[in-house]
């Protein structure tokens, strides 16, 4: 039997109360997320008041079915918490919808699960590409959101898929390993050379990668971490902050932010061509920082 399906879960910490206790603007919350993820609603909303003889959960609960299957999702009037789920037969954009929560119910902080029935491969659509994406975006992407424990089979099987690993990501700091396995598999004709093709797992040893570039979408940035360091692809920024996507962040694969002064420098892979796409700027959200990847 072939399993397929896409289920991404949000799990909302202290929204605003006045906001989700309100059915019209939750109705509101949920005519706007389903087209801007790309779906199509099957009739109206179901949203009612529920459990109001249990006050630690009562609040509102919805139900949207659409065309690929459904949405739904539970608010607490007591805490401002906020459950919601999508699933899906065809890939969800969680980037989309997170900010739509965002938008919405101003959650103090959300914390994003997705499980996949396709297999790992299908993570490169989690993401809409506004333009054309970087190879290595896309190949890293992959694996996002697995986790070094939790997922520790796929993470591994993905790590080794360019011929070599590190070892164990329970006990050693794979951020190098992501960004080699990353390189290596969307870019097969670049060379490893001097430092990094030596051991692609230090991470300073990247700042000798391919060659110096000023900061800028999808470089590859190399940040102090005491005597060490850390490695990753940025993606964004704000005036303190650089967002990074990369291994070993949290003990997964994710967005992260840290700090720009941490930063020791940018390179760019050799066989693609020179960079174009300025760096974008980025809100922080429920984007975690991180000062100790490890």
């Amino acid at each position: 039997m072939a399993y397929w399906g896409y289920h991404a879960m949000f799990d909302c910490a202290a929204c605003d109360i006045d906001l989700i206790s309100d059915k019209e603007h939750v109705y509101n919350f949920i005519k706007e997320l389903v087209p801007a993820i790309d779906m199509v609603a099957f009739g109206e909303p179901m949203i009612e008041h529920f459990a109001t003889h249990a006050p630690d959960k009562a609040g509102i609960s919805f139900c949207q079915m659409i065309e690929t299957s459904n949405i739904s999702g539970h608010m607490v009037d007591l805490n401002g918490d906020a459950y919601i789920d999508i699933f899906s037969c065809k890939p969800v954009d969680i980037g989309i919808a997170q900010d739509t929560i965002q938008k919405y119910f101003d959650p103090k902080k959300i914390r994003v699960n997705f499980h996949t029935l396709c297999g790992v491969n299908m993570f490169k659509n989690l993401f809409k590409k506004k333009q054309q994406e970087l190879p290595w975006i896309i190949e890293g992407k992959k694996v996002f959101g697995l986790h070094e424990g939790r997922d520790k089979t796929a993470l591994t099987n993905w790590l080794k898929s360019d011929g070599q690993r590190l070892g164990d990501t329970e006990k050693l700091p794979w951020c190098g390993d992501y960004v080699e396995t990353a390189i290596k598999n969307s870019l097969p004709d670049e060379p490893f050379t001097g430092a990094v093709g030596k051991n692609p797992y230090w991470a300073r040893n990247w700042l000798k990668f391919g060659k110096v570039v000023n900061p800028c979408y999808g470089a590859i940035i190399v940040f102090s971490r005491g005597n060490g360091g850390h490695v990753g692809f940025v993606v964004g920024e704000d005036d303190s902050d650089y967002y990074v996507l990369g291994g070993n962040q949290s003990n997964m694969v994710n967005i992260a932010r840290l700090d720009k002064s941490r930063c020791l420098g940018f390179t760019w892979p050799v066989t693609y061509p020179n960079p174009d796409k300025p760096l974008p700027r980025m809100t922080a959200g429920s984007i975690p920082k991180t000062t100790n990847e490890f």
